[in-house]
């Protein structure tokens, strides 16, 4: 149990950790609603734990990767487009018209659609590498310096994720509470301020990766 309440203390300083996975899920809920929110999250979540579970599993092969220049490149490369693309789609698209009756709108969304939506959750936070650093740097001080095994991991893990998830969840649903009071003009505000940050969040990747390392 000791180890699930360190896995909390590590949930309580992610909440305090403001970045693209942030306002992503602020402008899904606002844009989109609580049921596309969820779906994006659980992308999100999801991937983190395959994250978790690989380096966990191989941490002596992920070191040898992460380390490596075109490792970092790469990701970072790839986050840079992800993150870039997804906001000039957030700055270029249309509000929804109708955000004063969301249910409606919200049952638009196929199975095939919501599964895009917990597809872009899930690339935006693996293709951040700063994401994947994050989790391989828990695994060196937490995992091997403490020597965790199996069982010390999950309840580790299962620490982080029992303040991380149900935090975006309130993220989600705070977003569908302020789409009811928005007006269109003032949805588009909201998608327009996401897209910029999310611009943004790829530019200074770019330049921490191609520029500052």
């Amino acid at each position: 149990m000791n180890y699930f309440i360190e896995g909390i203390k590590v949930g309580f300083l992610l909440i305090f950790l403001i970045g693209p996975i942030f306002f992503s899920l602020i402008h899904m809920g606002v844009e989109y609603g609580t049921k596309v929110g969820v779906f994006f999250g659980s992308g999100i979540w999801i991937s983190d734990i395959f994250l978790f579970m690989g380096m966990y599993k191989g941490m002596s092969f992920i070191s040898e990767i992460a380390n490596a220049s075109y490792f970092f490149y790469t990701v970072g490369g790839i986050g840079t487009f992800i993150l870039i693309v997804f906001g000039l789609a957030a700055l270029i698209q249309k509000g929804n018209q109708t955000i004063n009756v969301p249910q409606p709108f919200i049952k638009q969304h196929s199975p095939r659609s919501l599964f895009g939506f917990f597809l872009k959750g899930a690339l935006i936070n693996i293709f951040n590498p700063f994401t994947i650093l994050f989790w391989l740097g828990l695994m060196s001080t937490a995992l091997v310096d403490q020597h965790f095994g199996s069982n010390e991991a999950v309840w580790y893990f299962a620490g982080i994720m029992s303040i991380y998830v149900p935090v975006d969840l309130f993220k989600i649903f705070l977003a569908k509470k302020i789409r009811k009071v928005l007006k269109p003009s003032h949805l588009k505000v909201v998608s327009k301020i996401a897209g910029i940050a999310l611009i943004i969040f790829g530019v200074v990747l770019f330049v921490r990766v191609f520029i500052l390392s």
